[in-house]
């Protein structure tokens, strides 16, 4: 993302400082549609709603962990970052009657919900966030705009979701797992960890050695968030072309089967990439509209020798490191 431009609506910003050394340096808390926020549900009361407290798991692999443990579907509003302490709202298939608690993961009942929560059912996230060997000086205003990119976390594997829709699997294998190259694929699956998606790959890779296999072998929902960061991939590339006075104003669609490219160029990158619009599948059907400019909320910054203790409300969708980015010229992790 270095390479992405900034909006630039803060004179001052941080020289350098250091994200996520450890997992509670970002907290992450959901805002329901209601408006309640997910870490401040302290009841227990049995039911199907819930609240997921997760510490440096990955989402898709904390929802493996709990439909497999408690045999039923698991619905979400969005994603929650591995790296982090995050609390979400999950709706469950059936009544969790006491919490229940797996190593990272504490799934905790708080009442019943009719319907399944759905992608994007929410009003927000609130971050507690701390940056450490912070140097520089920041002038931080309550509210701030800044580009509405999606942040590495998912955008990190774009290049997997562009080898899923070249059809190339030997490629994605390798993305998949790199140490592929050098060691055996048993050796390979024994290091990862069990919530990793990726190790039915490698263990079908290494019972068949077709890479068209092996990565029919990984959960369908995680091939979708591949394929849906290459369509993040080039959203940003889209905000990057329009970022300019009134982009504040403006909204780009997410490129998919029935969203076509709006952007030079974004349709510059799909043809460098040998992509087409055709090589979606139907299922991927593309976003309509996402506001290239967003804007954080209720900020409030407090200094702490080489540490900068920052909390701010982000809409559904937007992204703290994108935000953060805005604030600090080399942000390392």
């Amino acid at each position: 993302m270095d390479e992405l431009p900034r909006w630039g609506q803060t004179k001052k910003i941080l020289k350098s400082a250091r994200l996520k050394k450890s997992p509670g340096d970002f907290i992450v808390d959901e805002i329901s549609e209601e408006g309640g926020r997910a870490s401040e549900e302290a009841t227990e009361v049995a039911g199907n709603l819930c609240v997921l407290r997760k510490e440096d798991v990955e989402g898709l692999g904390a929802e493996r962990v709990i439909k497999r443990a408690l045999q039923t579907t698991v619905s979400t509003a969005g994603i929650k970052d591995k790296r982090a302490i995050t609390y979400q709202f999950v709706s469950l298939g059936r009544t969790l009657a006491a919490r229940r608690t797996w190593r990272g993961l504490a799934l905790t009942p708080v009442g019943s919900r009719d319907r399944a929560l759905e992608t994007g059912q929410l009003s927000g996230n609130a971050f507690r966030v701390t940056l450490r060997e912070v140097v520089g000086e920041i002038e931080m205003p309550s509210e701030l705009e800044f580009p509405n990119y999606f942040g590495p976390q998912r955008v990190g594997s774009w290049r997997h979701g562009r080898a899923m829709l070249r059809r190339d699997y030997a490629e994605l294998m390798l993305l998949v797992a790199p140490e592929l190259e050098t060691m055996a694929p048993k050796k390979v699956a024994r290091k990862m960890r069990k919530t990793n998606l990726a190790l039915s790959a490698v263990r079908e890779y290494g019972r068949t050695g077709d890479a068209k296999s092996a990565i029919a072998a990984v959960p369908h929902r995680a091939k979708a968030l591949w394929i849906h960061a290459y369509q993040s991939y080039l959203f940003n590339v889209g905000v990057a072309a329009v970022l300019r006075p009134g982009a504040e104003q403006h909204c780009l669609g997410l490129v998919g089967s029935q969203v076509p490219p709006e952007e030079d160029a974004v349709r510059a990158a799909m043809a460098a990439d040998g992509i087409t619009q055709q090589d979606f599948p139907r299922w991927c059907r593309g976003s309509p509209r996402r506001p290239v400019v967003a804007t954080a909320t209720n900020i409030q910054a407090r200094r702490v020798k080489d540490d900068l203790r920052l909390s701010f409300e982000l809409p559904p969708g937007s992204f703290a490191t994108s935000f953060l980015r805005e604030i600090c010229d080399d942000l390392s992790y």
